[in-house]
């Protein structure tokens, strides 16, 4: 807590916003993979010393359910709801699904490939089948299976996403 902004606040304080974030987190945001620490650091990235430390918990809430609001929103890109899904995924999101699609390469590279064609650059499954020369039906099935599992890999993070 040397930064300046964090000075202002008591080490008692400081522990017990913890303990709070820990307790948002266990009874209403069980999804969100935040520690309470990272919880209560996004808050005091956000707050500002000129604020009371009232509103602390507040602002935590806010982290949570933007945190949520990204997940909810990931989530709508793997079902293929939403059609340019480059130009409107927050970088985070953008980065945790990255991470998923290479681990799913090293199992399957047609299906990894077929998620970064369909998520990444919003092609259609007839467009996907033409560029890796299978067909339509193959692409559909290594979407719907490489969705399942991006989901559960998803949800096993736990994003916010």
């Amino acid at each position: 807590m040397a930064d300046s902004k964090w000075a202002s606040l008591s080490e008692k304080s400081y522990f017990e916003l913890r303990r709070l974030a820990a307790r948002l987190m266990q009874k209403e945001y069980r999804v969100v993979t935040l520690s309470a620490t990272a919880l209560l650091h996004e808050a005091l990235l956000r707050w500002s010393p000129a604020q009371d430390q009232k509103i602390l918990p507040l602002i935590m809430r806010h982290v949570l359910i933007d945190y949520a609001r990204r997940r909810t929103v990931l989530q709508k890109h793997l079902d293929g709801q939403l059609q340019d899904t480059s130009a409107t995924m927050h970088p985070a999101d953008r980065l945790t699904v990255q991470q998923a699609v290479e681990k799913l390469a090293k199992l399957d590279q047609r299906q990894a490939a077929v998620v970064e064609l369909r998520v990444t650059a919003g092609l259609s499954l007839e467009e996907i089948s033409l560029r890796l020369g299978c067909s339509v039906r193959t692409a559909q099935r290594d979407w719907m299976t490489a969705r399942r599992w991006l989901q559960r890999e998803l949800s096993a993070r736990s994003l916010p996403r």
